[in-house]
């Protein structure tokens, strides 16, 4: 069952947005395509009309970007890697010699961000850590288990505000393009 869940990959927050982003350009031009048929008073068109013309150009300019979606798409990769650090980490709070693993992200991406913007911050990579301040047990594990529940806890909640910001955001925009 363990085996089975490891080979599953998921994929990254970004692509089923982007994914989401390419349907919706697709209906939104489908949908003017066929305003305009409706709207024109010649009703018998020639074939070649709705053929791609190299000196046409699109009259519609819409920006389909959704404010911050990558900063929410790299918040929310960066909480999945730390919740399989504390899976790894819970999981491991009885194995003599381990060391707690964290990730290292949160200072450089706002440092990048506050300073040079977003597009700096998209390109700072989180960095799996060895656990700073805990206090080595007997059998030399440093994994402090209310600790780990409280980081989990912490997690959850992050993941959670970055996907609904996203959900809310990309709603914003499908009611944009719906007319609702």
């Amino acid at each position: 069952l363990a085996q089975n869940r490891a080979s599953v990959k998921k994929k990254p927050a970004v692509t089923c947005l982007n994914r989401y982003l390419e349907e919706r350009r697709l209906i939104l031009c489908t949908s003017h395509s066929r305003n305009r048929l409706r709207n024109s008073s010649v009703r018998s068109l020639p074939s070649n009309r709705f053929k791609p013309n190299s000196s046409a150009t699109d009259t519609i300019h819409m920006n389909l970007n959704i404010p911050q979606a990558d900063l929410l798409a790299r918040m929310m990769d960066v909480a999945q890697l730390r919740h399989r650090l504390i899976s790894r980490n819970l999981a491991n709070v009885n194995t003599p010699g381990y060391h707690q693993l964290e990730v290292s992200f949160e200072d450089a991406f706002s440092h990048a961000l506050s300073k040079q913007g977003e597009g700096a911050a998209l390109h700072i990579a989180p960095k799996v850590v060895e656990g700073q301040g805990n206090v080595p047990r007997q059998d030399g594990n440093t994994v402090d288990l209310d600790k780990e529940l409280g980081n989990l806890n912490k997690n959850g909640l992050t993941f959670g505000m970055a996907s609904q910001l996203l959900v809310g955001r990309i709603g914003m925009m499908r009611s944009a393009i719906l007319g609702h």
